[in-house]
């Protein structure tokens, strides 16, 4: 219920003023992070989560979603230096996700290139 007014300040002012990205950008961050709290806690010896669910894929979604809050906080210390390049630097969860995918799963060597960049 409260995402929506971060969302309003930055859609307002997120081009002028570095609190409008402060704000958005701390407040995804700590819902990310809480959401990841959860996570962990679901998968820490295996409470909440199916006892033979591989590590990898544990492991492969709680690095995926430490990597949003990460690089929002990350944005705040850019929007010191240039509001936007704190505001683009948000465009890297559409490079990092894919990457995470293929350090958890690497491509079987079989498949050809173009099918692994399709499946990405």
């Amino acid at each position: 219920a409260f995402l929506p007014f971060p969302d309003k300040v930055l859609s307002e002012w997120g081009d002028r003023e570095q609190f409008a990205v402060v704000f958005y950008a701390g407040s995804m961050a700590v819902a990310g992070l809480l959401l990841c709290s959860v996570w962990w806690y679901a998968t820490k010896g295996h409470r909440l989560v199916d006892p033979n669910m591989d590590p990898r894929l544990v492991s492969f979604f709680f690095s995926r979603g430490l990597t949003p809050p990460l690089i929002f906080l990350v944005s705040i210390g850019i929007s010191f230096v240039s509001l936007r390049a704190a505001l683009c630097s948000w465009f890297l969860m559409l490079v990092i996700r894919p990457m995470l995918s293929r350090l958890h799963f690497p491509a079987d060597p079989s498949t050809p290139w173009w099918r692994r960049i399709l499946e990405g």
